[in-house]
C-alpha cells in the first residue's frame, strides 16, 4: 500500500480507537490535548497533517467542527499542493434529516450535510483542478457497532469497526486517477 503514515482525528474510543489501531496510526483528540472545537487547535492540527498519508477525520464533536477541520485540512493541502487521501467520517443522518425537535438531531444532520456538500465540491474539483493533488472521501455510515450505541433502544445492528478499516483499505488500494467522493454503509437490521 502507497499511503504509510496515518493521523487519526478522534481515534481515542470507538470507531476512531479501531482504526487507529488497525492502521497504527496517531492520533489527535480532546483526549491528548487537541479539542477541534477551538480554530487554534484545528489550525494547527491541519498543519501536523501535512506529515502524514492518510488523515481520517472521525472526530464528531456535536457542533461544526469536525466541519470546519476538514476544511482547514482541505484549504491547507490544496495550498501546499499536498499528497494523500482524507477519509471523512459523514453519516446518513444527512439523509434523513427531519424537522425532529431535539437540537442535537438538527445539529449532527446539518453538520453532515454541509460536509457531504463541501466534499462533493471538492472531490469533483479534484478531477479538473491542478492544486488539488490529494484524494477525498466522505463515508456515510449507518449505525455504527459502538458501547454508546449499542445503549441505543432503537439498536438492533451497527456497522463493526473492521468492516470501516476494510473500506478504508480498499479505497487506498483504488488507482490514483479513480476519485471516490462518497461511500455509503449499512448494517442489515434482520
Amino acid at each position: 500500500m502507497k499511503y504509510k503514515k496515518f493521523l487519526i482525528i478522534g481515534g481515542s474510543r470507538g470507531i476512531g480507537l479501531e482504526i487507529l489501531n488497525h492502521f497504527k496510526g496517531d492520533n489527535v483528540s480532546r483526549s491528548n490535548g487537541y479539542d477541534i472545537t477551538r480554530a487554534d487547535v484545528r489550525q494547527k492540527i491541519s498543519h501536523i497533517s501535512l506529515d502524514y498519508d492518510v488523515v481520517v477525520n472521525h472526530a464528531y464533536t456535536g457542533d461544526f467542527s469536525q466541519m470546519e477541520m476538514l476544511r482547514e485540512l482541505c484549504f491547507l493541502w490544496q495550498e501546499k499542493q499536498k499528497e494523500g487521501y482524507i477519509i471523512h467520517t459523514g453519516s446518513l443522518s444527512s439523509c434523513r434529516f427531519n424537522d425532529r425537535k431535539d437540537r442535537k438531531w438538527w445539529y449532527m444532520s446539518a453538520n453532515k450535510i454541509s460536509s457531504d456538500q463541501f466534499i462533493e465540491y471538492i472531490s469533483q474539483a479534484s478531477a479538473w483542478r491542478e492544486d488539488i493533488k490529494f484524494r477525498i472521501t466522505n463515508i456515510r455510515p449507518g449505525m455504527l457497532d459502538t458501547e454508546k450505541d449499542r445503549r441505543k433502544p432503537h439498536f438492533k445492528s451497527g456497522i463493526k469497526g473492521q468492516a470501516y478499516c476494510q473500506l478504508i483499505e480498499y479505497l487506498l488500494n483504488t488507482p490514483e486517477n479513480l476519485i471516490v467522493s462518497e461511500v455509503t454503509m449499512e448494517a442489515r437490521c434482520l
